[in-house]
């Protein structure tokens, strides 16, 4: 909840606090809009309180930033209080009303959004499988692992994709990008890893990405290639045969059992109709196994195998509540 009380503290301590991750990662003003708000700042003051949230800044960046430069002594703010995940919701809702963002920066933020609660579900299951281990010692009891109901998840791509307006699979193409940018290799020169030039590359694509001053189709291009560069002719007519088999597998799948389900369907008995129905079900869940293997939009899957619904679905359930 936001309180409405608004209080003046000093400047030297709202500049001390951290920013939340997830404000963060929004592109602050342009240099224009920055100009004509220290302006503002200087002539008006601050009009609209900063928020903060447990000891850090959940919003008003850039006007803490033009409250340094006019040199301000106190500034107001005002608290939130409730949990990370409903403060997370305040910076979404705040950050869409007043910026004009790109579907690629949509797609970028979802992204981070997705690795902040990823690596806060995981602190937690930690912590949880900390104080069980702790509890068990003193109970003098066999270790059982983590106590029922008190696993941490992470979101779906789907419910992330809907908080941020952004499409599933641009956040797909964001996290695969972030992950090269993350590629090291060994380098006896400066005795360590360092990055690979891929992930060189792929580093200055992500803060393209940030600033909106990339689409994602050339974040892709720059990154990964066009399709089909550097690879050899073998490999190519492998590609190739393997395209054209599954394209006819899938053909023949999907016409065989639809006219076979169409005859029993009108022919047959109830034992037969259900027996179309039992079959029906097989291939769904082939279907639900071959997507959560290579991907894909038809079902609900998850951004990363190691995640699970049921967090965000909880998290969604109480901000509903």
């Amino acid at each position: 909840m936001l309180e409405t009380t608004i209080k003046l503290v000093t400047l030297d301590y709202v500049q001390g606090l951290p920013v939340m991750e997830l404000a963060n990662e929004y592109p602050m003003l342009t240099e224009d809009q920055e100009t004509d708000l220290i302006a503002s700042v200087e002539a008006n003051g601050i009009r609209e309180p900063i928020i903060l949230f447990e000891e850090s800044v959940l919003d008003g960046r850039n006007r803490l930033a033009a409250a340094v430069k006019v040199k301000l002594e106190e500034v107001p703010v005002r608290y939130f209080t409730g949990t990370v995940e409903e403060a997370e919701d305040l910076i979404i809702d705040l950050n869409e009303k007043r910026r004009h963002l790109l579907p690629v920066q949509r797609a970028y933020i979802a992204d981070k959004h997705r690795a902040i609660v990823s690596k806060r579900a995981h602190e937690r299951k930690l912590a949880t499988q900390k104080n069980n281990a702790a509890e068990e010692l003193r109970a003098d009891m066999p270790d059982e692992g983590m106590s029922e109901g008190s696993q941490e998840t992470g979101p779906t791509r789907e419910i992330l994709a809907r908080k941020h307006n952004a499409g599933k699979n641009a956040i797909d193409t964001v996290q695969k990008i972030r992950r090269v940018s993350e590629e090291t290799m060994q380098d006896p020169d400066q005795d360590g890893e360092v990055l690979t030039p891929r992930a060189i590359k792929a580093t200055a694509v992500l803060t393209k990405m940030q600033k909106g001053t990339i689409t994602i189709s050339d974040a892709v291009k720059n990154v990964f290639g066009e399709p089909g560069q550097d690879i050899n002719p073998d490999d190519q007519s492998k590609i190739t045969t393997a395209k054209n088999r599954l394209g006819k597998i899938t053909t023949d799948l999907l016409n065989d059992f639809g006219d076979y389900a169409q005859v029993l369907m009108e022919v047959g008995n109830e034992v037969d109709q259900m027996y179309v129905r039992s079959k029906l079900v097989r291939l769904t869940g082939f279907i639900t196994t071959m997507n959560a293997k290579y991907g894909g939009d038809n079902f609900d899957n998850l951004i990363d195998p190691d995640e699970n619904r049921d967090y965000w679905s909880e998290v969604e359930s109480g901000n509903r509540d």
